[in-house]
């Protein structure tokens, strides 16, 4: 009996894995891209990403007829290199950098005539940066120029999530230009609802089987 018992349950615990790998792929599946998210924008800002210095605020692009958009970026970098060749500085000098995003954080604030309408924060996955500047003999200031691109993943505040890439380039005199590329999606709501039942079965079948400690401790209360 313990045994037939015993395989019975691993049918279930079977059935239930099924269904959330079902559910699971269900909601992989089931997304639809939001347009007005999708695809690629023109930024711009007067602020710079320079050196090890690698963040910029409020980059402005227009998203379609409806909505203007502001994306900022924060960067954690690693594998710094600069080769100070104007340091100190002289008329003449050649300096070069580069180093690589190892991590960071992205933001993004759409609004419209009535105001904020959609947000997300993110984080950024990978990417690297490069720039070189030179101090000519016949200039009064140096020139500069750099690019950075990185991948990020975001999830908006009203559950869309976002991937997609930024390349930026800075230079001076202090301007910032850039390509953002995103792929936007909102899951269905009968995929989520799926999975959370799959979770909910699994979680009910475990807390109700024979050896729960749980539920053998109550069994054991109430019948002494």
């Amino acid at each position: 009996m313990k045994k037939s018992y015993v395989s019975h349950r691993g049918s279930l615990l079977l059935f239930f894995a099924i269904l959330c790998c079902v559910c699971a792929q269900r909601a992989q599946a089931d997304v639809t891209d939001v347009p007005q998210f999708t695809g690629n924008w023109y930024l711009f800002s007067n602020s710079v990403a320079f050196q090890s210095s690698q963040s910029i605020e409020n980059m402005v692009g227009q998203f379609g007829a409806d909505f203007t958009g502001l994306f900022s970026f924060n960067s954690l970098i690693s594998n710094y290199f600069n080769d100070q060749g104007c340091s100190p500085f002289y008329f003449g000098c050649t300096e070069n950098w580069s180093g690589t995003f190892s991590g960071g954080t992205v933001s993004f604030v759409a609004y419209n005539a009535t105001g904020v309408e959609y947000f997300f924060t993110g984080a950024i996955t990978d990417g690297s940066f490069s720039g070189g500047m030179a101090c000519p003999f016949d200039e009064a200031f140096c020139l500069w120029s750099q690019r950075a691109t990185f991948d990020f993943t975001s999830t908006w505040t009203n559950g869309w999530r976002s991937d997609g890439a930024l390349l930026v380039d800075s230079s001076s005199p202090p301007i910032s230009v850039g390509t953002l590329s995103m792929t936007t999606v909102t899951p269905e709501p009968g995929s989520m609802m799926l999975v959370g039942l799959g979770i909910a079965a699994i979680g009910t079948f475990i807390r109700g089987r024979p050896g729960n400690p749980r539920l053998l401790s109550r069994r054991k209360m109430q019948y002494g």
